[in-house]
């Protein structure tokens, strides 16, 4: 599918294991029950983990400039909207990493995206094909918050979410961190994979 230069896909996690038809765009996303995501009591031993890696919003040097500019325009959307800034997590980005190495094994440079089955954390993906430039990140951030046009504050329904999916789990109140990776599909192209925790885009909620 081609948008303006860029071949380009996108699709937002909204819960584990319901798939939902394509939208104006190739764009495939699940909604995501209470029950399915109910925090436990006792921190497990990866959410641990993720806490000790955790880095601030503001610059970073670990970051490369196009990380760091993707985590800028999450944290002025949040701004816009009153939710707390995100910060990078070294955790998350490994996990994001990981998936999308997976997405390039399976699929390579087809662009076709399928979520994970993760059902701790939230994901956005997006492919860009290599008629792209440089800064997949910063694209995939800036094509996922320009649904904030669609979103008037309403609860998510299993309907609705297909409009604006990507920007309300990128400015979910309840998350707290993100970690993204771009993947070289092997032709130029990239897959784009963003994981948030808490997860968003609860059924009968709204994003802020």
């Amino acid at each position: 599918m081609q948008i303006s230069v860029k071949a380009v896909f996108a699709a937002a996690l909204l819960a584990p294991s319901v798939t939902c038809a394509p939208y104006n765009w190739d764009f495939w996303g699940q909604y995501t029950s209470a029950a399915a995501s109910t925090p436990s009591a006792t921190p497990s031993t990866s959410a641990s983990a993720a806490a000790a890696t955790s880095t601030s919003s503001s610059s970073n040097s670990s970051l490369s400039s196009d990380a760091q500019k993707a985590l800028d325009l999450h944290n002025a959307a949040r701004s816009d909207v009153g939710t707390a800034a995100l910060v990078w997590d070294a955790t998350l980005a490994a996990n994001a990493q990981t998936y999308g190495e997976t997405l390039v094994s399976q699929y390579g440079s087809s662009g076709t995206l399928e979520h994970s089955s993760v059902s701790d954390q939230g994901e956005n993906l997006y492919w860009q094909g290599s008629s792209g430039d440089d800064i997949p990140m910063t694209n995939a951030a800036t094509m996922w918050i320009a649904e904030k046009s669609e979103y008037n504050g309403e609860t998510i329904t299993e309907s609705n979410y297909m409009n604006f999916g990507h920007y309300t789990q990128a400015v979910w109140k309840d998350t707290s961190k993100v970690g993204i990776a771009a993947v070289s599909d092997g032709a130029g192209g990239f897959y784009v994979v963003a994981r948030y925790q808490e997860p968003g885009n609860y059924i009968g909620e709204a994003a802020y």
